[in-house]
């Protein structure tokens, strides 16, 4: 018995209940530390963000609008990045 053809519907209904769970808990993570949040912090060599809080917001608010060319990924990964550099302490 071979593989299922890639059926184009599933793979993108799939890719976006992964997107969903993500934003989901990413949502949860800022929320948990909404408190403890830095105001300003450094996420990269040329990447400097000066309001956390409203960076947070605005690219969670993104995140929940339809995406069909992929064009908000971007806003994805850089919410990952600053997890990634609160998790790791160097803020």
């Amino acid at each position: 018995m071979g593989l299922l053809p890639a059926n184009p519907i599933f793979i993108y209904i799939c890719k976006m209940t992964e997107r969903t769970a993500t934003i989901q808990e990413l949502q949860q993570f800022f929320n948990e530390r909404k408190l403890g949040l830095p105001k300003e912090i450094q996420l990269g060599q040329a990447v400097r963000i000066i309001d956390v809080p409203k960076f947070i917001e605005n690219h969670i608010s993104v995140l929940q609008q339809p995406d069909l060319k992929g064009t908000n990924d971007v806003f994805l990964l850089r919410l990952l990045k600053l997890k990634e550099v609160i998790e790791s302490g160097n803020i």
